[in-house]
Order: C-alpha cells, then sequence, then structure tokens
C-alpha cells in the first residue's frame, strides 16, 4: 500500500490548487477524482458558463455594430458551433490540468475515495487503498433540486444539462434569479431567447447592494428580460404558468452532496446545513484530515477554494495560517459585468458609523464613451472617520477587472486616499474608481460640480 503525505478527494479549485501546492514544497501527492478533473468550476459552471458569456457579448457588440461605425447585415447565431466552442475551451483547460498534474509528478486515481479511518481510503469497486499522513476534502457541491409534479421531466434542467441542448430554447423559464439565474438570463437573452426570471425574493441578486440591484434590473428590463419577484416555485404547475416554455431551468443554489451520501465510516463533522465544519486553519474535527472549497459550505467561489488550499498547504506544512474571509471579491458575468468586494451600503450603516459614499457614473468616463457604454458606474463606501474603504461596486464594462484593484487596497488596510494619489491610465476604465475615490470628498473631475 503506498503512504502519500497528502492525499485529496476531489480535483476541483480547491483539489488541484492544493495537490499542486503540496507538490512544490517536496510533498507526495495523490488526487481522487470520481468523474472529470477541474471539478464542477472547469466542466459545468465558471468555465463553459464564461465561454458562453463571450459568445453572448460578441452578439451585443455586433448588434450595436451600426452606431460603430460598422455595417454588418443578416447576422445569426449558431449555436452549434457555441456549443463546440464551449466542448473545445473546456477540453484544452482539461489537458492543460492534466499536464500541470503530471509535471509535478502527482498520483491520479479515477474513482470514488471511500475514507475507511483517519489514515486510509479505499477506492470504491476495487480493491484498492492508499495510505495517508494528511486527508484534504474538496468534493464540492451539488447543485439544489426542487419537486415538481404533474410537469414534463424533459423540459427541466440544471446549468450543466442546459450547457449541453443541442438546440437553442426558444422560450426559457429561470427559476431563481441569483447569480446562476441572472448569467443564463443575460446570455440567453443575447442569443435571441425570450427569458422569464421568477424569484422568490422582491429583487434579483437580493445579497448585493441596493444600487446594484437597481442597475442590472434596469438593464434586463431594456433587454425585455421578465423578471416576476415574491412567487413561490411551489405554487407553479403544468397547467398555467409554467405551460410554453421548452425548457425550465433549475438555478436554486447549490447544496452539501454530503447529507445522503457520506464520505465513509470515519466521522467527519458537518454543520447544520449538511457541510464540512471547519476551523480558521481549514481542520476538520480530526487534526489530519482538511477540507477546501464548496464543500465547507463558505462562500461557494472558486478564489475561496483556491484560497482554502494554500491555507491548508501552510498548516499542513506547520506554518499556522489563518483563513482571512474579509475580502473575497464577488464577480458576475451578466452584460453588464457586476463586480463587488466589501460591504453594501445597508451592511455598512449597521456599523454604526458615519460614511462617506461615492458613485462615479461611467457615462461621465472618456473610455466607456469610445466603447458605447453610457450605463453603469463604481461606488465606494468609506469610514468618515479615517477614509478606510468599507466597500467598492462596479456595474458595466470590465467591472470583473476594475474590482481587483479596490481588492488589493482593502487587503492592504489602504485609504481612499491611495487610490487617488495612485496614476492610472488614461483613457481606461479604472479611471472609474478613481474618480470615485476623488469623489468621496467631492473632488471627481469629470462630474459636473453641484
Amino acid at each position: 500500500m503506498k503512504i502519500y503525505d497528502v492525499a485529496i478527494l476531489g480535483s476541483g479549485p480547491g483539489g488541484y490548487v492544493s495537490a499542486i501546492l503540496a507538490a512544490q514544497n517536496g510533498l507526495s501527492v495523490c488526487v481522487i477524482e470520481e468523474k472529470d478533473l477541474g471539478g464542477m468550476c472547469l466542466n459545468w459552471g465558471c468555465i463553459p458558463t464564461k465561454s458562453f458569456a463571450v459568445s453572448a457579448e460578441a452578439m451585443e457588440t455586433v448588434k450595436k455594430s451600426q452606431e460603430l461605425g460598422v455595417n454588418i447585415e443578416n447576422f445569426s447565431l449558431d449555436y452549434a458551433k457555441v456549443i463546440d466552442r464551449k466542448n473545445k475551451v473546456v477540453g484544452a483547460l482539461q489537458m492543460g490540468l492534466k499536464g500541470l498534474l503530471s509535471s509535478y509528478k502527482i498520483d491520479v486515481i479515477f474513482g470514488k475515495g471511500f475514507i475507511k479511518n483517519n489514515k486510509i481510503i479505499k477506492i470504491k469497486n476495487t480493491e484498492d487503498e492508499i495510505e495517508f499522513k494528511n486527508l484534504i476534502i474538496a468534493t464540492g457541491a451539488v447543485p439544489r433540486t426542487i419537486a415538481f409534479s404533474n410537469i414534463d421531466k424533459n423540459r427541466i434542467a440544471g446549468p450543466r444539462e442546459l450547457l449541453a441542448l443541442e438546440n437553442k430554447p426558444k422560450k426559457l423559464l429561470i427559476i431563481g434569479g441569483g447569480v446562476i439565474g441572472c448569467e443564463f438570463a443575460s446570455i440567453y437573452s443575447s442569443f435571441g431567447t425570450e427569458v422569464t426570471i421568477l424569484e422568490k425574493n422582491d429583487s434579483l441578486l437580493y445579497y448585493m447592494d441596493e444600487s446594484i440591484i437597481k442597475e442590472i434590473t434596469r438593464a434586463f428590463k431594456r433587454r425585455k428580460i421578465n423578471m416576476i419577484f415574491n412567487q413561490e416555485i411551489q405554487a407553479f404547475t403544468e397547467k398555467n404558468s409554467l405551460d410554453g416554455f421548452d425548457s425550465i431551468l433549475l438555478s436554486a443554489g447549490m447544496a452539501s452532496p454530503l447529507i445522503n451520501n457520506p464520505l465513509g465510516e470515519l466521522k467527519i463533522e458537518l454543520n447544520e446545513r449538511g457541510y464540512i465544519k471547519i476551523d480558521d486553519y481549514c481542520r476538520t474535527n480530526h487534526k489530519n484530515i482538511y477540507a477546501a472549497g464548496d464543500v465547507t459550505g463558505i462562500n461557494q467561489l472558486a478564489h475561496v477554494a483556491y484560497k482554502h488550499a494554500h491555507t491548508v498547504i501552510y498548516n499542513i506544512l506547520g506554518k499556522k495560517e489563518k483563513m482571512d474571509y474579509r475580502v473575497i471579491p464577488n464577480v458576475i458575468f451578466t452584460h453588464p459585468e457586476i463586480a463587488s468586494v466589501g460591504l453594501s451600503e445597508l451592511e455598512a450603516k449597521k456599523l454604526r458609523e458615519e460614511l462617506l459614499i461615492s458613485i462615479f457614473p461611467f457615462s461621465a468616463l472618456g473610455r466607456a464613451k469610445t466603447m458605447g457604454e453610457n450605463n453603469g458606474f463604481v461606488k465606494i463606501i468609506a469610514k468618515k472617520i479615517d477614509d478606510s474603504i468599507l466597500g467598492v461596486h462596479a456595474v458595466g464594462p470590465h467591472a470583473s477587472e476594475i474590482i481587483a484593484e479596490a481588492g488589493v487596497c482593502m487587503q492592504n488596510n489602504l485609504k481612499v486616499c491611495d487610490i487617488y494619489n495612485t496614476i492610472h491610465a488614461h483613457p481606461t476604465m479604472s479611471e472609474g474608481l478613481l474618480e470615485a475615490a476623488l469623489g468621496i470628498h467631492g473632488k471627481a473631475v469629470h462630474m459636473l460640480r453641484s
């Protein structure tokens, strides 16, 4: 029986990054993967949806090409090519990941791992067993399901199934107005599908800053996306409001895969939602067993899984590294893009601190004007007492890139002045952050004097 310094269950962001970091530090490593290398993010989540989003963005660019001085006639969407391109992107990244793991001499074992005790994993349906000194559980999460009655199950899809459809839906109902629901609504609206979002709360993305919610709702209305709020899903039946949709996307969030599918005989402590309970060091209730990524239920984002991986390996190496969740960027690849880091205005007000808030509209930004983008903004929320940055929110072109600078500033406890004292290239979208920082003290250059 081979003994590994580190065994890892799952090859998604938390798993493969842990493996590479461990190997970089001279540890022997094996990764046990039940399905496909890269996990949900690479195969059915982040990467394939962003491939679709790029095609959707191209459609939006072509639609407004005439106002940019480019005449394009009789353009159309080739949905089969969109799917083919997505598959090629995913395939190339899978091969790249396989090569990465091989280059570090990391053993990859395909099969379902069964934890016998705190030293041994058995590969189900085989006689194979491996021994480990440290174990990292990175088995991810699964899409939440909803029970429907009297409905043709062939019309119901999760994100994975929707991405694999051979034909573009003509009329799509999306149940859930969160990140996944909004991204698919934006994509398929660009593709020419008639889209309806059904959301049980009173807004899209209800947990985000109110200014973001208002802006994306306006954008979706301009694009003729139908939105129904405050509607419990259980109230819908085949006979009435679900009739007429050729596809129904369930995007009701994620759930733990462990409630009805335990990892083995060893008792791993779960929290009240069925996810693995970890401490500040990403350790479970067993001192040599850690968990990373979505299986913890904490901020289920690939980049949080990456950070979990770093934290786990530092601790395995004896460096006593705590997980820091203060500054986590959130990005939504709708059209327009949405990004945020830190507190919303409502959350900041709960601190009972005097706040300074600045919003700089992209309509006043040179680069946005050249792109034909007149909507969107950057918003900064800061403490008045010391100009420390509490939150930054952006909606519009390249919001996903703009937010990175804000994250660096917040992680390093920089002030608003550190943004506006830094020279930003002109003309760029990042100047929106600069102008918003200047606006904290009413000094934005490209805003009319109030």
